[in-house]
């Protein structure tokens, strides 16, 4: 009996490395943490500064949870970029029939790309795995 993937410490692991599954299970994730957080997205209180940091560190970390170990397939990219400037739009209030761009959605509040997002991640990854592997016994 052979076991064909497991979820360890909150990721999908998978006997054929594909991270099609956990994608979908952190986007999931995600979409439900941003659904929990709808009272703070239409808060007219909480400054849309405070709302982008919150964004970032409670979203974009469940979101992006393992990314840097993930073989991305574009299919994959393009789900994950696909909920990022949805998830921007709604918290600056922009409907789809304003004809507001992503780019736009992006530049209002100082994001970048997903993708470039997850390369710096990946890099940061791999000077700590470099630096490990360089200074151990």
């Amino acid at each position: 009996m052979s076991c064909q993937d497991f979820c360890y410490l909150g990721s999908t692991v998978t006997n054929d490395r594909d991270c099609d599954r956990d994608i979908e299970v952190r986007l999931g994730k995600a979409n439900a943490a941003f659904a929990r957080l709808g009272n703070i997205w239409v808060s007219k209180i909480l400054s849309t500064e405070i709302k982008i940091r919150l964004y970032e560190s409670l979203l974009l970390s469940i979101h992006l949870y393992c990314a840097e170990t993930w073989s991305m397939k574009k299919t994959n990219e393009k789900k994950l970029e696909a909920a990022h400037p949805r998830w921007l739009r709604r918290i600056l209030h922009i409907s789809w029939k304003d004809m507001v761009s992503n780019e736009k959605a992006r530049e209002l509040t100082g994001q970048q790309l997903l993708g470039d997002i997850i390369r710096e991640r990946r890099l940061r990854w791999c000077g700590h795995v470099w630096r490990m592997t360089t200074h151990s016994c």
